[in-house]
């Protein structure tokens, strides 16, 4: 008789689970089909993904309706548009992309393992371009991803999220009067009250265009300064604008 290890079991018992990909776009027809592709890549095979578009201006909404299973189409803020994606996911499982973000294809297999134990699992991001500012960046990004799991006081955004739907229900979803750093308030409400898990093995690819385009350092002053505002205040910089 064969011998069947704990992960291949649980792996034959989550392959019918459905898991909702949320993703939010605004003028993102540059990346959103190679996001879309890598979750029809997955090992996983029930994954319904859904777009929430912004009004975009290019060809976004059209690509989208090429690769995903809901398109929805309106004016919405980045914490709006995952509400509205969450209150039209079919699924029991509720992922949290960005439209310029490609998952490695294991990520939601690996997901799903680690829901059994724990309410919310995030993994790494790496990016995407080769220079080496990008590197010291992803660098840093790691050190804040570690400092996340080691302590409550941190907590960073930007990296895909999974979770039970159920719990984020529980949790209110995103604050919409938030118009940026609405992942950082929900890794902190998640930490409060429910099981993260951090799994470096989930890795994930982005592209860095803002730093690329604004420049590295210039880039990364903003950041530390929106988020040492964000850590001291609770509540982000009002008048940060989103970058497409």
């Amino acid at each position: 008789m064969r011998a069947w290890s704990d992960h291949k079991m649980e792996s034959i018992a989550n392959v019918d689970k459905l898991v909702s990909v949320i993703i939010p776009t605004k003028n993102e027809a540059k990346y959103i089909e190679k996001s879309l592709l890598s979750l029809k890549n997955q090992t996983h095979p029930c994954i319904e993904t859904i777009v929430v578009d912004d009004l975009s201006e290019d060809k976004t909404v059209e690509i989208a309706d090429k690769h995903a299973d809901k398109v929805i189409v309106k004016k919405t803020n980045i914490a709006q548009a995952k509400n509205l994606g969450a209150r039209n996911a079919s699924g029991d499982v509720l992922i949290f992309l960005d439209a310029d973000t490609m998952l490695t294809k294991s990520w939601v297999e690996q997901a799903l393992l680690h829901l059994k134990n724990h309410d919310s699992v995030v993994g790494r991001i790496i990016p995407i371009e080769k220079n080496i500012n990008a590197r010291v960046l992803g660098m840093l990004y790691d050190a804040a991803l570690n400092l996340t799991g080691l302590t409550q006081r941190v907590n960073i955004g930007g990296t895909p999220i999974a979770m039970k739907k159920d719990f984020f229900e529980s949790l209110n979803g995103f604050r919409e009067d938030f118009t940026s750093c609405e992942d950082i308030d929900f890794i902190k409400k998640i930490k409060a009250t429910g099981k993260l898990k951090i799994d470096r093995s989930m890795q994930s690819f982005m592209t860095m265009r803002r730093f690329e385009i604004n420049g590295y350092f210039k880039s990364s002053m903003q950041w530390v300064y929106y988020g040492t505002y964000f850590f001291i205040r609770g509540k982000p910089v009002q008048r940060y604008k989103t970058f497409r």
